[in-house]
């Protein structure tokens, strides 16, 4: 057995800050951690899926219902949004052909039905398990109003000790034609016992990803008005008629704007009759943050009623000497809704407005 520690988002390479020097630390692969690919790796990363990406939950592991399958999906889950997310786990220092792999599986997917991803997840749920309703979870974890358009999408999480260049090209030029492929790097290192990992999504990389989705929503769209595809509409959040923040997506335009109907001193309770979402925001006593928020929430609330919520340091809104989590889960016209809000709470000068959409 080994030890196994999380280093999230270190530039490489990893070095140890010392009394006296700065102390680089050794690189090492997952064959010589003793790591395996489906009893450790997969395992740990199913386990603590946030590694991999927001907002996922996993609905199978060793996924095969299809007809005449030889081969199995390592994880399929399902983001807030209802697309399916097919994800490729190796322990390799080039990623083999996962990328094909990958691409075979999410077309397999493509066709899945809601009912059809439900009743897998029951079985996985069942086979670990795990006393929860598939059904239920699912619906819990999906935002409000896109179960019309669930499935419609299936994205690829590509996850790997590294990537060749050749895998790395082929994923930049499949996305560029509209596909969404994420490739996230797993680099051990080892250090007095300790399996270290340096966790580091490399395509898109951190800074162009809201380029790369714009790009690739705007490859999506079709001149036809009809059909139900998924809201890709980007906001600016506008207060006092000055834009504080820009382009945007629903979940976090919602954000900003109630954070600014609050700071201006309209209620939870008000803003929350006034949308009729009595679960707009989660709300601890006292304006808290770092370990106090988090056990706080933690107290208070299910481990899923907190994942709903935008509850970070960064995105919480203290006020009043209390502190809230507002929702993540935003569907529909948020435009509208910050404007009937706005008038029902007697507050004008917070907008949310569109800047392009589907």
């Amino acid at each position: 057995m080994f030890n196994f520690h999380l280093v999230l988002k270190f530039v490489v390479p990893i070095y140890e800050l010392q009394n006296h020097k700065i102390e680089p630390v050794r690189q090492t692969t997952f064959g010589k951690s003793g790591v395996r690919e489906l009893h450790d790796l997969q395992r740990l990363i199913r386990d603590q899926i946030e590694i991999v990406g927001d907002n996922l939950l996993v609905v199978s592991e060793e996924f095969s219902s299809w007809p005449e399958a030889k081969r199995r999906i390592d994880l399929l889950a399902v983001d807030s949004d209802g697309s399916l997310v097919v994800i490729e786990l190796k322990r390799t220092e080039d990623g083999g052909n996962m990328d094909l792999q990958a691409i075979r599986y999410a077309a397999m997917v493509s066709a899945m039905k809601f009912e059809q991803v439900v009743a897998s997840f029951q079985e996985y749920l069942d086979k670990r398990n795990l006393p929860r309703d598939a059904l239920q979870t699912l619906e819990d974890h999906l935002v409000d109003g896109v179960r019309g358009t669930f499935g419609s999408r299936v994205r690829i999480e590509l996850v790997s000790a590294d990537f060749s260049k050749e895998l790395t090209t082929s994923v930049l030029w499949l996305n560029q034609s509209g596909l969404d492929i994420r490739c996230t790097r797993l680099r051990p290192y080892e250090l007095d016992g300790r399996v270290l990992l340096d966790v580091q999504t490399i395509i898109p990389i951190p800074e162009a990803r809201e380029y790369q989705l714009q790009l690739n929503e705007k490859t999506r769209q079709q001149p036809s008005t009809g059909g139900s595809g998924k809201d890709y509409t980007r906001y600016d959040v506008v207060v006092d008629g000055v834009t504080i923040e820009s382009n945007l997506n629903k979940r976090n335009a919602a954000r900003i704007a109630f954070t600014n109907l609050i700071l201006r001193g309209a209620s939870r309770e008000d803003l929350a009759a006034a949308l009729g979402r009595p679960r707009l925001a989660l709300t601890v006593v006292g304006e808290l943050s770092g370990m106090a928020l988090e056990e706080a929430l933690k107290s208070q609330y299910s481990e899923e009623e907190v994942r709903r919520t935008f509850s970070r340091d960064d995105e919480v809104v203290r006020y009043g000497g209390e502190t809230f989590a507002l929702t993540n889960q935003w569907g529909g016209d948020i435009e509208r809704q910050v404007r009937s809000a706005s008038l029902a709470v007697g507050i004008t000068g917070i907008e949310c407005r569109p800047i392009n959409s589907k």
